[in-house]
């Protein structure tokens, strides 16, 4: 065990080469927009987010549409306009591929490769595994349990796009908490502004801390104007969400400052933190789930166990003091 190599980074501080991720999130959150940066960031070797990356081959299976990766790659290309387009480190598998009934071919097939991939991104996992139950452990683990065979033979990172429930948590059995190294959920810091920043959150590192949430955005791109309609053709990249100078009571809505009031400094069970507030402001209970959420995502409170208790509570969380240091 001393004698194995130590794991090596795909990306410094997010993922690592050999492993498996699953990114995921609600719909209107970017995930083939983040695997598509992700992934043309590692072609090129430029840094993703500002963290360092191990440059290297790149298979792109996309199970989604070719017309839309067309305008999504053609944007991207706009926004790094110092880069070119090469099919020498980004292949595009544009049709889905069993990974149950292909499971050899595709080991073969990267075997036989003279340049075999540092990352593959599998553009959705559903669209990969037709007519699979995924609330059946006994379906979906084997399937993971080779991708983890897969990544760890080839020292690849295989990065797994899947959907969610109606209840916003990944879609099917836990197995796929279970069998990834990481998982990734994209969700927006205000879920009821569409133009809210969206974040790169860790829900799992199997082997190291969970980093810190990436702030985010979607950046509308213009391509061309038809010449017939004067419709304007556009897509989207991602960036660098803008670091907000204001604080973090600044940044909330009326709404959400009252919530975050009532709930005080002590930790308060789910129950008596909604009955507070919807006796002391008159809010309805689906907006007070709502901005509880908005307070979730913004990193202000956190959920606690209550003592003697078998659910969860809620409390603030600690925040940092802004200095020159970290801004």
């Amino acid at each position: 065990i001393y004698l194995l190599a130590d794991a090596l980074p795909l990306i410094a501080g997010v993922l690592d080469a050999g492993s498996v991720s699953l990114l995921y999130g609600v719909s209107g959150t970017g995930k083939t927009f983040m695997g598509l940066d992700i992934a043309l960031s590692i072609s090129h070797g430029i840094p993703w987010q500002g963290n360092k990356v191990q440059q290297g081959m790149v298979w792109y299976i996309n199970t989604e549409g070719k017309r839309g990766l067309k305008k999504r790659l053609q944007a991207w290309y706009k926004e790094h306009e110092a880069l070119a387009p090469t099919l020498d480190a980004f292949k595009i598998i544009p049709w889905p591929i069993d990974l149950r009934a292909y499971s050899q071919e595709l080991i073969e097939t990267i075997s036989d490769q003279e340049v075999p991939p540092t990352l593959i991104v599998v553009d959705n996992f559903s669209m990969c595994v037709p007519g699979i139950d995924q609330n059946k452990q006994e379906q979906v683990a084997p399937v993971l349990h080779l991708m983890n065979i897969l990544a760890a033979d080839s020292n690849c990172h295989i990065l797994i796009i899947h959907h969610t429930n109606k209840a916003g948590d990944v879609n099917g059995t836990m197995a796929f908490r279970n069998h990834v190294d990481t998982m990734i959920e994209l969700v927006k810091e205000d879920v009821a502004d569409r133009e809210s920043p969206i974040l790169f959150r860790c829900m799992k590192a199997r082997d190291a801390e969970p980093f810190g949430d990436i702030r985010t955005e979607l950046k509308s791109v213009i391509l061309s104007i038809d010449p017939d309609t004067r419709e304007i053709i556009s897509s989207c990249v991602v960036t660098t969400a803008a670091h907000s100078t204001r604080t973090f009571h600044e940044e909330l809505g009326d709404i959400e400052k009252n919530i975050y009031d009532l709930l005080g400094d002590e930790a308060k069970t789910y129950t008596e933190w909604k009955k507070e507030c919807i006796k002391e402001i008159g809010i309805a209970k689906a907006t007070f789930d709502r901005k509880r959420d908005v307070l979730l995502n913004k990193g202000l409170i956190e959920k606690v166990q209550m003592p003697g208790k078998a659910y969860e509570g809620y409390q603030k969380k600690a925040q940092p003091q802004r200095s020159a240091w970290n801004e």
